[in-house]
């Protein structure tokens, strides 16, 4: 998983608190809040510990173009792609994995899959009632435009994943 999500582009970080690599990446962006699921929904992070300031949900459209940071949690990941799954619900904002400039996913370790045909067999009755879910493999891409690739123009430049145990 880790060697295929970095070839992608994402950022792995292995063997580390996940708010210590969060307010680092938030540093090195010079965001001063995030926008985020709440604490509850994102594994093994006490997000209350940020020195951030968290964005509310209900923000208005024109508060997300300011947003830097998104910081969700993955429902899982697949080593066959490096690619990672988000679903949304309550208190699990999509904003928060589409909208920001940089997107930090925490993910176990033991939620990460051979393939989506290994995942989705174990998971299948629940995603059928999720309102969105989301599969991220690396920075938001495109070649639309004068089939020129660019990164970031429909989501996320940049791609975090915290490892946890």
């Amino acid at each position: 998983f880790v060697e295929r999500a970095s070839s992608l582009g994402v950022t792995v970080h292995l063997g580390t608190d996940p708010t210590e690599v969060i307010e680092r990446v938030a540093r090195l962006h010079g965001a001063e809040s995030y926008l985020g699921w709440d604490d509850s929904s994102v594994p093994g992070v006490d997000l209350s510990r940020l020195t951030l300031r968290r964005i509310p949900h209900d923000v208005d459209r024109a508060g997300l173009v300011e947003v830097v940071l998104g910081v969700t949690g993955a429902e899982a990941g697949f080593a066959e792609s490096g690619s990672i799954v988000v679903r949304s619900g309550a208190g699990r904002s999509r904003l928060a994995s589409v909208v920001p400039l940089v997107h930090v996913a925490i993910l176990r370790k033991g939620d990460i899959y051979r393939s989506l045909a290994h995942w989705s067999e174990k998971h299948a009755p629940s995603i059928a009632y999720a309102a969105n879910v989301v599969f991220i493999t690396g920075p938001s891409r495109t070649a639309d435009i004068e089939q020129v690739l660019t990164v970031g123009v429909h989501g996320p430049r940049q791609v975090h994943i915290v490892l946890t145990s």
